[in-house]
């Protein structure tokens, strides 16, 4: 993947278990519910921890710091945290037993 300066989405990273993803996305959010969708879809494919890593790439290489752009949070408050039902319940019932 490629962007410029001129392209309002961010690269993140989202890791956690045995994968990492990154994504173009238009926001934390939306990176964290794609990453998630794939993830959902295929359970025995992938597994999860009790902590997820968010990565802002594109803040950390603009500001070059990872004070704003790193944020490990639990698998259960990123359920809530997607505000999308189906998807968080999802979580909650393959993984919530990390």
């Amino acid at each position: 993947m490629i962007t410029t300066d001129l392209n309002k989405e961010s690269f993140f990273m989202i890791s956690s278990g045995n994968w990492q993803q990154v994504v173009l996305s238009s926001s934390k959010k939306e990176a964290i519910k794609e990453a998630f969708g794939i993830v959902i879809s295929n359970p025995k494919e992938y597994s999860l921890s009790n902590v997820v890593i968010v990565m802002d790439i594109s803040e950390s290489i603009g500001q070059l710091t990872l004070e704003d752009s790193l944020k490990f949070t639990s698998i259960l408050d990123v359920a809530d945290y997607i505000e999308d039902e189906n998807m968080g319940n999802a979580i909650r019932l393959l993984f919530g037993n990390v």
